[in-house]
């Protein structure tokens, strides 16, 4: 899991958030990106969570391959709980649907 605004989903995530996110993780850009080309394949779905909170689950975490994303927001993406994205990554491995795919969670 990599963070939103990181690799392949960099230029869907707005300027100002592509701004604060690169200070707040510096150099930590370039492991994260290592560590997806390492882990993608065919069989596996790579996951991007947009803002990440501590608050509870809604169960309402949306999934969307990156390549299909409309990106409503223009400077700064939604936030999501922790508990929904693995609640939509626990999804993922028992009912495949993203296999191959980057994925935003928001």
């Amino acid at each position: 899991m990599r963070p939103f605004g990181a690799g392949e989903s960099r230029r869907r995530a707005g300027l100002l958030y592509d701004v604060i996110l690169r200070r707040v993780l510096g150099d930590g850009f370039a492991d994260k990106e290592a560590a997806d080309e390492v882990v993608a394949g065919s069989r596996s779905t790579l996951f991007h969570p947009v803002m990440l909170t501590d608050k509870p689950a809604t169960g309402r975490a949306e999934v969307v391959p990156l390549d299909v994303l409309d990106r409503s927001w223009r400077f700064m993406p939604p936030k999501v709980a922790r508990a929904d994205v693995a609640a939509a990554m626990v999804t993922e491995v028992e009912s495949p649907a993203y296999a191959g795919r980057t994925v935003a969670v928001f």
